[in-house]
């Protein structure tokens, strides 16, 4: 059985804070809700605004065409998070996110989110940092791409990759 901790820690954008910190996110993540296989996640006007973490099973993401017609925006599985963004700017889901295997998921409210970023200046300053990271590492990657040819950036990759990984 997995933790709320470790749902939360499936975010890119969690998952490099520090545990204290990420304790505080847990507070404001509701317990794992379950989905049975078919039902509806989020749906369009449901004001459910902010992230969620598939934390295990599979979902697909989906829209309507005029015609009734579904068209699949994106499949999920087990880890995968939508939304991030969500959390920062306030934003009805226009999409349908509907579980394709039994699930179970984690959410965070924009609302929530926001309130504890005014509570806690330990919580506002590792975003702010992180976001100064992923800054950084898009640079790097838009210089990559405009100056390097597809091997030099495949050995840049490689090369980050095994600092990463010590």
């Amino acid at each position: 059985m997995h933790s709320k901790m470790d749902c939360v820690s499936r975010s890119p954008l969690f998952s490099p804070l520090a545990p204290a910190v990420k304790a505080k996110l847990i507070t404001v993540t509701p317990h794992r809700k379950f989905y049975q296989k078919g039902q509806l996640i989020r749906q369009p006007l449901d004001h459910q605004e902010g992230m969620l973490i598939l934390d295990e099973g599979t979902a697909k993401i989906y829209a309507l065409a005029a015609n009734g017609k579904e068209k699949i925006i994106e499949l999920l599985r087990s880890g995968d998070v939508v939304g991030q963004h969500w959390l920062f700017a306030p934003h009805e889901n226009q999409g349908f996110i509907q579980a394709t295997s039994d699930a179970w998921v984690c959410s965070i409210q924009y609302d929530d989110f926001q309130r504890l970023l005014g509570e806690s200046a330990s919580l506002s300053l590792a975003m702010i940092n992180n976001f100064g990271n992923q800054l950084i590492e898009a640079e790097k990657n838009q210089l990559r791409r405009d100056l390097l040819d597809a091997k030099a950036r495949l050995m840049a990759y490689l090369h980050d990759c095994a600092v990463e990984s010590g």
